[in-house]
C-alpha cells in the first residue's frame, strides 16, 4: 500500500503544473511563408473552408476559434487559435490535414483581458519560451527528475520484493518436491510389502 502511495505522489510531482495562475493554449499554424500575399490567400482559403464545412464551423462557434495572420521574424503565419483541449486539437487535425499538409501546433500564453482603454492589450500573446526564466526552467526540470528518481526507486523496491518472493517460492517448491518424493517412496514400499 505504501508503494502505491509513493507511485501516486511521484506521478503527481512529475505531471504537476508549475504555473497554475497562467492559462496556456495552443494555436494551429495552418500556413507560413515570407510572402504576405500568399499568406492572405491561404487565410481566405481557410475561411472559405470553414464556411463550406458545417462540422468545422460548429467547432469554431463552440470554441470561439479565431483565424488570423500573425507575423514572426519576417514570416506570415495563418493561425487558428485558441485550441485549449486535446479533443479540439484532434478534431482540427483530422479535418484540416487533408487540405493543409504542413499544419502544426505551438503553445502560447493567453492573458485575461484587462480593464484598459487600449483594446489591443487584451490580445497580447507571449510565447512560452520567452516567458520562462532560467531559474524556473531549472526548477521544473529538477522537479521532474526528482519524480523520476522516486519512480525508479519504487520500481527497484518492487523488483527486490518480487525477487524475494520468487526465491521463497523456489524454496517451498523444493521442499514440496522432496516431500512428494518421500511419499512416493513410502507408497512404493507399501505396495512392495503388500504384493
Amino acid at each position: 500500500m505504501r508503494l502505491l502511495i509513493w507511485i501516486f505522489c511521484s506521478m503527481t510531482l512529475l505531471f504537476s503544473d508549475t504555473m497554475p495562475s497562467k492559462q496556456f493554449a495552443e494555436k494551429l499554424i495552418v500556413y507560413y511563408d515570407t510572402n504576405e500575399a500568399q499568406a492572405k490567400a491561404e487565410l481566405l482559403k481557410l475561411k472559405v473552408y470553414f464556411i463550406e464545412n458545417e462540422s468545422i464551423r460548429t467547432l469554431q462557434e463552440q470554441h470561439h476559434l479565431v483565424m488570423e495572420i500573425d507575423t514572426l521574424d519576417g514570416y506570415y503565419m495563418v493561425t487558428l487559435k485558441p485550441v485549449v483541449s486535446l479533443d479540439v486539437r484532434n478534431e482540427l487535425l483530422i479535418i484540416l490535414k487533408p487540405l493543409f499538409k504542413d499544419i502544426f501546433f505551438i503553445a502560447y500564453e493567453t492573458h485575461t483581458p484587462s480593464m484598459t482603454k487600449n483594446p489591443k492589450s487584451s490580445k497580447t500573446v507571449i510565447p512560452i519560451e520567452k516567458q520562462k526564466t532560467e531559474t524556473s526552467l531549472i526548477d521544473e526540470i529538477g522537479l521532474q527528475w526528482l519524480a523520476l528518481l522516486l519512480l525508479s526507486l519504487v520500481g527497484l523496491l518492487l523488483s527486490i520484493a518480487s525477487r524475494k518472493k520468487i526465491i521463497h517460492l523456489g524454496k517451498n517448491q523444493k521442499d514440496l518436491k522432496e516431500k512428494q518424493t518421500y511419499i512416493e517412496r513410502e507408497i512404493q514400499k507399501l505396495g512392495a510389502e503388500n504384493a
